[in-house]
């Protein structure tokens, strides 16, 4: 499994110009928040709508079919976007 190391800078002065051993729970305390906005607005986004088996029997059929699930997914995608920006 790979490990991702995440570069953080608070945009708090304090924070950024101490150590971060004096303000590692202040800093916790930014991630944490920022992470419960995120999943706020992923919430807020809503899930896809249940996708149903493909039933298309011809090549014109079924890339309407496709289509329509990237639609679906494209449109969540942008909502997402937004919610975040």
């Amino acid at each position: 499994m790979s490990t991702i190391k995440v570069g953080v800078s608070s945009p708090d002065p304090i924070l950024a110009r101490s150590a971060y051993s004096e303000s590692a729970m202040a800093r916790i305390a930014h991630i944490n928040e920022a992470i419960r906005l995120v999943k706020a607005d992923v919430d807020a986004v809503g899930v896809l709508p249940a996708s149903i088996n493909l039933t298309g029997v011809t090549v014109v059929t079924l890339r309407a079919q496709v289509e329509i699930r990237l639609d679906n997914i494209e449109s969540k995608l942008n909502a997402l976007i937004l919610a975040l920006s």
